[in-house]
């Protein structure tokens, strides 16, 4: 099993401290309270919400993980389709270039 290596901060509240773990790819933020449990716990905890590419190493959201090839949309470009015309478009598109409807 590869390293959980995600960029996270520490936060305290009134009831202690929480963890926030990010995408390697975007702000996509997963709280974890860290009240009475080790780092490796919550690390263990976190990534069940992230994605490990098999190309980089990166920890991604779903959104920036190509399910197909199991990697990140960096490595593997995950394809998507128009909603008004159907032709493929790639997720970092934000038009289509067959009908230039916003993604």
């Amino acid at each position: 099993m590869n390293t959980f290596k995600n960029k996270y901060e520490i936060k305290k509240t009134e009831d202690g401290v929480i963890f926030l773990f990010y995408c390697d790819l975007c702000y996509h933020t997963v709280s974890i309270s860290g009240f009475n449990k080790d780092i490796h716990n919550i690390q263990l905890e976190a990534m069940r919400y992230f994605n490990m590419c098999h190309a980089c190493g990166k920890w991604v959201c779903d959104l920036h993980y190509n399910e197909e090839t199991m990697n990140c949309v960096e490595c593997a470009p995950k394809k998507m389709y128009c909603y008004e015309c159907g032709k493929e478009v790639l997720i970092h598109e934000k038009y289509c270039k067959n009908c230039g409807n916003r993604i």
